[in-house]
């Protein structure tokens, strides 16, 4: 009489735990892609706005759009953070490419995005504008009385 075995061979042991590894192995690595990929989400979402608001301060003052390039870092809101302005002219009369570079990371191999956009801006016609205001809020301020609010009114 013989008796049935019971339990697993050596070999179908091995193929168990060599298929246990390449699992374990990929979870790990699909683990590591997804930590990285989060990582970099986040640079592009950073240097989105930081971008912004280095174009936004030109666009406050469209005086201090001259071609040349300008270089400079957040401070302590963002450590590790650096921008590089380039401003060109272009074709145009007027009108300045801005190039905002955002970097982040060892000055040997940082990790860098570009943003472009163009700013207008004429000191010719700004100051046309300005007087032009200027002009119409002293008309305004003649027909009121030019007391600027503060005459007593008659009753």
């Amino acid at each position: 009489m013989m008796r049935g075995k019971r339990g697993f061979t050596i070999i179908e042991m091995l193929v168990a735990t060599i298929l246990l590894g390449v699992g374990i192995f990929a979870a790990i690595g699909a683990i590591n892609v997804s930590v990285q990929a989060t990582g970099g989400a986040d640079f592009y979402q950073k240097s989105a706005v930081l971008a912004q608001r280095q174009i936004n301060q030109l666009e406050t003052n469209p005086e201090s759009l001259a071609p040349g390039e300008q270089r400079g870092d957040f401070g302590g809101e963002y450590p590790g953070y650096r921008w590089r302005q380039r401003i060109a002219s272009s074709e145009y009369p007027s009108l300045y490419q801005v190039t905002v570079t955002i970097e982040q990371g060892a000055d040997e191999k940082p990790k860098s995005r570009d943003f472009t956009t163009y700013l207008r801006y004429d000191s010719k016609q700004d100051s046309a504008e300005r007087d032009e205001r200027d002009k119409k809020r002293n008309e305004k301020d003649d027909q009121s009385g030019g007391g600027g609010g503060n005459a007593p009114s008659k009753r």
